[in-house]
């Protein structure tokens, strides 16, 4: 007995030895100050999945992220998701087969099954050892047939075990793939002289090759049904070619068509092109017009019904009759085309489809057939899939309340007397009183409409605010300046509105459908710029910001004004050639608006508003242009004039190897508190505060060295140049303060490193209350550098920024396997000694580790994974310890971060009853001593 009681109390001390303390959120900290969006992509294909049931339904879809996932029907969100490899190029399809999603990846080399219901990989197999651009899937009974290059694959779908190949002509083009009803494999493709048509057996063997020498000109091929029958088009006519009966042609004249649907009605098709759409009727080897129907942007066939939507209605057309049975209109968010419908689970008398619009925005819309009653249509769910592909980021202010702006006009008052002020002040402050009686009530009400009510403590929790993760109040700015609005330009045409407390989506702004991209001239990606001329700290004026983009049918800049908390148009600009840069001017005008200066690829100059008066410290600006070959110039630029002036001009001397991959400056808002650093010994080492310092890097890819060159914009001085050999990307960058931070791939180590340069102006300060790149200079600034070893790799970097500059920064990591890493600036400090000595333990220095830890406690997104992150956007707040983080890539997240802890605000457990009782007890002890104290002294008076 006592050697089993032994044994339990060692095993308990073992568990109790193994356990150690963890730091990380509560569970009711989870979600409270962050939020995440998961995303797809843009949908490439989308395939409706029906569940046995009916109850899991779901749409398979392959995004242009190569991303697959499952979206559930009934509430848009998404089941599950695989992200393939990203650099494939690889142009395919997704197709069903029995339970299994089929999908070819890497090249053309691999094809796997997933469990398209769990998402599981059931198996995978490999398929040609040459890397392809296009590959095509068609499922059989019990097999799939997969054509990669120029090379048939026949698989089992349930164990993925090949069971023969066959090689085609490798000239043709393959455009499609598809399983005749008698089990034979027809594959068309096209090539200079025609198109070309290969029919397979089920054993492997090509049984009859054919060519259409009068069909050309074709760039897709579809099969409408499993007989034979295929519609090739392209250019300015559609092409019908029977393979198994005739081998005949028959052809329509019809322009840019985009679809062909088979509406199973007496061989009748309907041909969507960029106009409409045409039902025609195939009748031997003519093809004979049915219908025409113009402004159809998209259409399907759900049941027995045509569904076509144009603009802003939607209407539905019995098949069999060709009678219209509904026609209504739809609301949707923005103002996009429909490019696609993809028809869902149809009851009776109601159908459901799936729309897909040409800025990836997807909404599922249910239509009752039976309504008399002609309502316009709302989707029951949304999801923006544009916000996958954002290109730029600001965060607002959102306006004043109406009080606070009341408040701003009275003191804003100049020439009025005491008697109007003080009736002023009287209006506010009752016009208070009743905003908070008005906002008293409304909570009441909804507490007492409740149903999650069950106890008092429920009434507490409510009143506090703990009954969800955020509050839906009113859409102003609260007291610490927490809440903004999150404006974002994606790549897709449109732009959005976020609430940065719960992610929801308030507005949604479309550019147009003639939208074109700008090009980074040194990185090659494409960019859509957006610049806030106005914020909200002027309440007087509406909010203005502005979206560049070029017009891709005018060939020209356009300028996209609106204002950024309503998402309106307010203007649009053209300018008369295509746009190439676009930066705001650091003055304003007398409304209070940055004017923005525009040049063109011909290197105009347009100032857009125009301005008749510039104040003397703005009236030269000067710009710097870097190539991607490495030619640096200086202008300068007179805003009244509207003219670049060239001031300088240099080289950095790079090989033909070689290319500028990576410029950096520092933030124009940026604040910088201190402007030195105390050193051990009581002396003082001052920063470096040149805010037209600018970093360029290059990469000599043959050679693998990556070089680092420190610029003065203004006078093109070069400052400093680092080098690294054995260097490779993928390469980030920050600049801040007089700080840079950059990390690379060392291929020697097979590591990623992070290096840190440090600049400082020495023992006396340069320029100490403005600085002047114009001015003379006795030495050039002293460079500090460090490297560390980084364990994980590296997507996109940034640092914190706060009001004032006071609090400690942190550089954010994000990494690929989707973790979001905050350091200290500390650790990453470019004068960490090997050696500690007095001086600098006084300055309280870290001593010097090659490798900086990766935690699990400094991963501020803790569970909540972000995928291929492009870049990360920091803001300060009203709070100087609180920093404001937005990530977004193929997810999206958003969280608040304190540097150096939350010195300056409560912590979510502070006991406010303990507090108050304390002070209530110590009032009142003191009036009852006090009390006790008078009569003590009475009686000793009186004895």
């Amino acid at each position: 007995m006592r050697t089993k009681t032994s044994r339990g109390w060692l095993q308990i001390l073992v568990l109790l030895s193994i356990t150690g303390t963890a730091f990380g959120l509560f569970a009711d900290q989870a979600g409270k100050f962050d939020w995440s969006r998961k995303l797809i992509g843009c949908p490439k294909q989308a395939l409706f999945d029906r569940s046995p049931s009916g109850k899991a339904d779901q749409v398979l879809v392959l995004s242009e992220e190569n991303v697959i996932g499952s979206i559930n029907v009934n509430s848009g969100s998404i089941k599950w998701r695989h992200f393939q490899e990203t650099e494939s190029d690889l142009s395919s399809n997704i197709v069903v087969a029995e339970r299994f999603l089929i999908a070819v990846a890497l090249d053309g080399k691999v094809l796997r099954a997933w469990d398209k219901v769990n998402g599981l990989l059931k198996w995978e197999v490999p398929l040609s050892s040459a890397n392809e651009k296009h590959a095509l899937i068609a499922v059989g009974d019990s097999h799939i047939f997969v054509l990669v290059g120029s090379t048939v694959y026949k698989i089992t779908s349930t164990n993925g075990e090949a069971i023969w190949e066959v090689d085609l002509a490798k000239r043709n083009s393959w455009l499609v793939i598809t399983v005749f009803e008698n089990g034979q494999i027809g594959v068309v493709g096209s090539d200079a002289s025609g198109l070309s048509a290969t029919v397979i057996t089920s054993f492997g063997s090509v049984e009859k090759t054919h060519r259409f020498n009068s069909v050309s000109g074709v760039s897709s091929c579809k099969s409408v049904d499993n007989k034979g029958l295929f519609t090739c088009y392209g250019g300015n006519a559609v092409h019908f070619v029977n393979l198994v009966r005739s081998q005949e042609t028959s052809s329509y004249l019809v322009n840019n068509v985009k679809d062909v649907i088979n509406l199973s009605q007496e061989d009748q098709y309907v041909l969507q092109d960029s106009d409409g759409i045409s039902i025609v009727q195939l009748k031997g080897s003519n093809v004979e017009l049915r219908n025409r129907f113009a402004g159809v942007h998209a259409s399907a066939v759900a049941e027995n019904h045509l569904v076509t939507l144009t603009a802003a209605a939607v209407s539905i057309y019995d098949i069999k009759s060709g009678s219209k049975v509904y026609e209504g209109t739809f609301k949707r968010m923005g103002s996009s085309l429909i490019s696609r419908v993809i028809p869902l689970s149809s009851a009776s008398g109601t159908i459901t489809v799936l729309l897909i619009g040409e800025d990836c925005q997807m909404d599922t819309v249910t239509v009752n057939l039976t309504s008399k009653k002609r309502i316009e249509i709302v989707p029951e769910w949304t999801r923006h899939e544009a916000l996958a592909y954002i290109s730029s980021v600001e965060m607002i202010d959102l306006p004043l309340s109406e009080a606070e702006a009341n408040i701003e006009t009275e003191f804003s008052m100049t020439n009025g007397n005491a008697w109007h002020a003080f009736v002023q002040r009287l209006m506010s402050q009752f016009d208070q009183i009743r905003r908070s009686i008005a906002e008293f009530a409304n909570e009441f009400i909804s507490i007492v409409n409740s149903s999650s009510i069950r106890s008092f403590s429920d009434v507490v929790a409510i009143l506090k605010g703990k009954n969800g993760a955020h509050s839906s109040g009113a859409f102003e700015r609260d007291y610490f300046n927490l809440k903004k609005l999150i404006v974002a330009t994606t790549l897709k045409g449109a732009a959005y509105g976020i609430d940065n407390t719960d992610g929801n989506v308030r507005w949604v702004l479309t550019v147009g459908n003639d939208f074109e991209t700008l090009t980074n001239s040194v990185t090659g990606e494409d960019r859509v710029p957006l610049l806030i001329q106005r914020g909200t700290a002027h309440y007087k004026f509406a909010s203005q910001a502005v979206i560049a983009a070029n017009s891709a049918v005018m060939k020209r800049g356009c300028l996209i004004v609106f204002n950024p908390i309503t998402g309106h148009i307010t203007d649009k600009f053209y300018l008369q050639n295509r746009l190439r840069r676009i930066e705001l001017l650091p003055f304003h005008t007398e409304e209070m608006l940055h004017p923005l200066v525009a040049v063109e690829t011909n290197m105009d100059v347009t100032v857009y508003p125009s301005v008749s008066s510039v104040p003397d410290s703005s009236n030269h600006i000067h710009m710097m242009w870097v190539e991607n070959d490495g030619r640096i110039h200086g202008t300068r630029l007179d805003v009244l004039l509207k003219k670049l002036t060239p001031t300088w001009q240099s080289d950095l001397g790079l090989s033909k190897d070689e290319k500028v991959i990576s410029v950096a400056g520092k933030p124009p808002h940026q604040k910088m508190h201190s402007q030195g650093r105390v050193l051990g010994d009581r002396s003082v080492l001052y920063k470096y505060s040149n805010p037209n310092l600018v970093a360029v890097s290059a990469l000599d890819s043959a050679h693998s060295v990556l070089s680092i060159s420190l610029f003065d914009a203004v006078t093109g001085q070069l400052l400093y140049v680092s080098r690294h050999t054995k260097a490779a990307g993928p390469f980030n960058m920050v600049h801040c303060e007089n700080w840079l931070a950059y990390t690379f791939w060392n291929e020697r180590a097979r590591r990623m490193d992070l290096g840190v340069m440090e600049l400082f102006d020495g023992a006396e300060q340069c320029d100490s209350e403005r600085f002047n790149s114009l001015t003379p200079r006795k030495n050039l600034p002293i460079v500090t550098e460090q490297a560390y070893v980084f364990s994980q790799g590296i997507s996109a970097m940034a640092v914190t920024d706060t009001e004032k500059g006071l609090t400690t920064r942190s550089l954010l990591i994000a990494m690929p396997f989707g973790g979001l890493f905050e350091v200290s600036r500390r650790f990453v400090d470019a004068r960490r000694p090997v050696e500690m000595t007095p001086e600098m333990r006084e300055e309280m220095l870290i001593p010097y580790m090659p490798e900086i830890l990766i935690a699990t406690e400094d991963m501020i997104n803790y569970n909540q994974s972000v995928h291929n992150v492009r870049g990360i956007k920091t803001v300060p707040s009203g709070l100087e310890s609180t920093s404001l983080v937005f990530v977004y890539g193929s997810d999206l997240f958003y969280t608040k971060t304190t540097p150096s802890g939350t010195f300056d605000i409560l912590k979510d457990d502070f006991d406010h009853l303990f507090i108050c009782a304390v002070l209530i007890g110590s009032v009142v002890g003191s009036a009852v001593l006090r009390r006790l104290a008078r009569i003590s002294s009475l009686k000793q008076s009186w004895a």
